[in-house]
């Protein structure tokens, strides 16, 4: 894999605990890919549909994660 990836993970997601993207990442950046791993707190699995202050500010990180890597 030779693109940044970027991983956001609610520590409440009934779906798929956190404990699995985490591994992930580790596994990433051995292997020398350019990974950032956030830990979205007091979400459930869809946090993102979210509008409030916190939600707004989890899309801020992502798209200020795109713009220093793709320059979106």
């Amino acid at each position: 894999m030779t693109v940044p990836v970027h991983l956001v993970h609610s520590r409440r997601d009934g779906a798929v605990p956190p404990g699995q993207s985490q591994p992930l990442a580790d596994a990433l950046t051995a292997a020398g890919v350019d990974v950032e791993w956030r830990l979205a707190f007091g979400r459930g699995h869809r946090f993102l549909d979210r509008e409030d202050a916190r939600g707004l500010a989890d899309w801020a990180y992502i798209l200020d994660f795109l713009r220093r890597t793709i320059g979106a």
